[in-house]
């Protein structure tokens, strides 16, 4: 099963790639792809320093793995449905354990392959001042059309189409 995240950019060979070596080695294998802050979306494993706790982005995992994960996960159930917990997050040894990294751990670690992916961010949209005031003197917010809202731009007709028109 290859796990990729909405905002990444994946060529097909690469993904083939990390399938590949994800079936050969029989655990889960990530490509390779940086954060917000330009670091490398994965940290070494303590306990094993060969594998490596990673961001979900672009994780290409065994069937028989995936399914011997869902045998050892914890059965709950939610409006009558029953799931299993293959991740969470909280904390653990005095420290947090992000859901990514829980899941890496999961699995039995993960082999980091030499494969780059590009991680899609765009920028921050902030709210106006004119509605952070509004909200400090506890007055209402003004309801207005989405393509009307300050602090907001609209999409360019290229942005729009890279987004599926949204």
């Amino acid at each position: 099963m290859l796990m990729l995240d909405d905002d990444m950019e994946v060529p097909v060979e690469t993904a083939q790639a990390l399938m590949d070596k994800a079936r050969e080695l029989g655990r889960a294998c990530s490509a390779v792809y940086a954060t917000l802050t330009a670091h490398v979306a994965a940290a070494r494993w303590r306990e094993h320093t060969d594998l490596w706790l990673v961001g979900l982005g672009c994780v290409a995992i065994p069937r028989a793995l995936l399914l011997e994960l869902e045998q050892r996960s914890e059965l709950f159930e939610v409006d009558g449905r029953s799931y299993r917990a293959f991740t969470w997050c909280g904390p653990e040894k005095g420290g947090w354990i992000a859901e990514d990294f829980r899941l890496s751990i999961n699995l039995g670690g993960v082999h980091l392959c030499p494969l780059a992916v590009g991680h899609i961010k765009k920028g921050a949209l902030w709210p106006d001042d004119e509605t952070l005031e509004q909200l400090a003197r506890a007055r209402p917010l003004e309801s207005q059309p989405r393509d009307e809202v300050s602090g907001a731009s609209q999409p360019s007709f290229h942005q729009q189409l890279a987004n599926g028109g949204h």
